[in-house]
């Protein structure tokens, strides 16, 4: 489970549409760090700012990037559809390879129980407050199951 976690946690920024964050409950903010995941599935590295690239602006997700963790080489392994968001997406959450990951759909439950432990699920159960929003192919029953609070969310298709 610590191989899980600390596989996890190291996707701390990669940026766009699909925002996960993680808050430490009162009390405990002196002692656990706020985490903030940014997970962009059709997002090149070098069209951000603090990668040297000057004609976009990006100051907001620069400063993250300077503050935290980023990966510039980071590339799926294949995809189950034609949606590689979900497959990358349940690499992410599983920390497992695509093929091991879940469903075929990205759907990483199975008769409503999840078959790995989920990233916002080892949060929640360390005790801080999760939730995710942006757009989610991966199933409502794996993102029920993965954190605390998941609206606004877009469940829709492509």
């Amino acid at each position: 489970m610590v191989r899980v976690v600390k596989t996890l946690v190291m996707a701390v920024i990669a940026a766009h549409l699909f925002g996960v964050g993680f808050s430490s409950r009162v009390g405990a903010a002196e002692t656990r760090p706020n985490v903030l995941v940014l997970f962009a599935d059709d997002l090149t590295f070098r069209a951000l700012g603090y990668t040297g690239q000057t004609e976009v602006k990006t100051p907001n997700i620069d400063r993250l990037a300077r503050r935290g963790t980023t990966f510039s080489h980071a590339f799926i392994q294949g995809g189950t559809s034609g949606a590689v968001c979900v497959a990358s997406r349940a690499m992410l959450l599983t920390g497992r390879p695509i093929w091991m990951s879940g469903g075929a759909n990205g759907d990483c439950t199975r008769d409503g129980k999840t078959i790995y432990p989920l990233l916002g699920r080892v949060f929640r159960d360390a005790g801080y407050q999760t939730f995710a929003v942006g757009k989610w192919h991966n199933g409502k029953a794996t993102l029920d199951n993965a954190f605390q609070t998941t609206s606004p969310t877009f469940l829709g298709g492509m």
